[in-house]
């Protein structure tokens, strides 16, 4: 790894890598599967990532097996970006050439060793070109992975990335359909893989899916106060949530923007004091989806959110420091703003941007320290949603205690 990894991580990857080994002495006789069970914050991309490279390079206790061929499976492509991303930063045996997003140009018969391929459940969707063959495609997606299992069971694994995913409606039922056709198997076209890996912070789906599949589970739960003591997540978070509507939509946000201001100050004299650079705070505010059937953006009135966002901001209408994730790709202008889009992956890194409008598109997976203040006005019912919601407000910006 090109990073030290934190004691709690070193501990728990050694005991995935045990728990691992059970699922694939078993997967001959019976699939099965392993789960990497931790807090959001808690580095499971990472600890994911130094169990791979271990797997397949070795390490002063154990021998490497470069045979083997590993499909990373989410249901956003945004996510297998992101995670990509992450492996070919913090990795110093996962080169690009090892590193393969699942696009159009894959066809082949079966996929090769020593390689981590990432896919998302969009594209093996029923009316996708992936699960087609003709058309210049010799080989399905599902063809091409049932060849790599036939060719070696034990060497290939599945790893289920944040298997809990929050989503709802169509697209939730198909991505658990598609999870457990990996799971129990399609008639003629998948047989169950013998070896997964799930990874979750939220994993009460993922276990429930195992348990109702009757495969067996062997769990690494990661304590939360490990990840605490490392500093890699807050020690605590603020949370308020109205117990009804009040008069204006706009006090929430109001309050959001004093607390952003207070933790930008915060930030400032921290960064002043000790002689070095710290993170601009970022402001990420959720909306509501838009009416069916009309041509509006959402049925929150951005036209308020941005216009008073500027006036509590205190910023001209320049470019530049509102961004959105919405799944319109598109820049568009409220309020003699242009809100311009930024993709999930990239608002860490972004310079300029302060405020970041968002839908669901960061619900989960979404990695970003400098996020410091959220404000939603979505109502939200489902727990493990609100869970993961949260999350994404609990890592301490400088992965350390200050």
């Amino acid at each position: 790894m090109n990073i030290t990894l934190k004691d709690f991580q070193v501990d728990y990857v050694a005991e995935l890598r045990d728990q691992l080994q059970y699922v694939r002495d078993l997967g001959p006789r019976r699939p099965a599967a392993a789960l990497l069970n931790a807090p959001t914050g808690a580095g499971k991309t990472v600890m994911a990532t130094a169990l791979i490279e271990e797997l397949l390079h070795g390490s002063e206790t154990q021998i490497g097996d470069p045979a083997i061929t590993f499909l990373w499976l989410t249901d956003q492509p945004e996510l297998n970006k992101q995670t990509h991303d992450k492996m070919l930063a913090t990795s110093s045996e996962l080169l690009k050439q090892h590193l393969i997003i699942v696009d159009a140009g894959l066809d082949q018969e079966r996929l090769d060793a020593g390689r981590v391929y990432f896919l998302n459940t969009q594209k093996l969707g029923s009316g996708t070109s992936f699960v087609k063959t003709g058309d210049k495609r010799d080989w399905s997606v599902w063809q091409t992975i049932q060849n790599t299992i036939s060719a070696d069971p034990q060497r290939f694994v599945l790893i289920v990335d944040e298997a809990h995913r929050g989503t709802r409606g169509k697209e939730a039922e198909e991505a658990e359909s598609i999870l457990q056709r990996f799971l129990i198997g399609s008639r003629g076209e998948l047989e169950p893989v013998p070896v997964v890996i799930g990874i979750s912070a939220t994993p009460e789906r993922f276990v429930d899916l195992c348990s109702r599949t009757k495969r067996p589970l062997f769990q690494v739960n990661v304590e939360p106060e490990r990840v605490r003591a490392s500093g890699l997540i807050k020690d605590y978070v603020d949370l308020f949530h109205p117990d009804q509507k009040r008069p204006a939509d706009v006090t929430m946000l109001v309050e959001a923007v004093a607390d952003w201001t207070r933790y930008q100050a915060d930030w400032a004299a921290f960064e002043t004091s000790e002689g070095e650079l710290t993170p601009e705070p970022v402001l990420v505010v959720q909306v509501e989806d838009a009416r069916s059937a009309t041509k509006e953006l959402s049925r929150t009135d951005l036209a308020s959110v941005v216009g008073t966002l500027a006036r509590e901001l205190g910023i001209a209408a320049t470019e530049g420091w509102i961004a959105h994730a919405f799944q319109d790709e598109s820049d568009f202008t409220i309020a003699g703003h242009t809100v311009r889009y930024l993709a999930p992956s990239a608002i860490d890194a972004d310079p300029s941007v302060k405020v970041v409008l968002f839908k669901t598109s960061l619900n989960s997976g979404w990695d970003c320290p400098r996020a410091e203040v959220m404000v939603s006005f979505r109502t939200a019912r489902d727990e493990t949603n609100i869970a993961q919601l949260v999350g994404r407000m609990v890592r301490a910006p400088l992965a350390r205690r200050i």
